[in-house]
């Protein structure tokens, strides 16, 4: 497992905002862009969530009934 930074871990401004798991892809997320992408901006951990449960829900009402229906 990889070591989490101390930043996130570490938040003041708000306590138990994100669970581990989240912290944990987003670390990933970083270490993937600082790898692959050195130079681009990466963007702070409340837009990386944002981002990511937004493209969970797409992908749920993408298909099967909601599409059906519509929804």
């Amino acid at each position: 497992m990889k070591k989490l930074s101390k930043s996130l871990l570490n938040r003041k401004e708000e306590p138990g905002k994100y669970d581990a798991d989240d912290i944990e892809a987003y670390e990933n997320y970083k270490y993937n862009m600082n790898e692959q992408k050195p130079g681009f901006p990466i963007m702070d951990i409340d837009e990386f969530l944002r981002m990511e449960y937004d493209s969970a829900r797409a992908d749920v009402a993408s298909g099967g009934l909601p599409s059906i229906l519509g929804v």
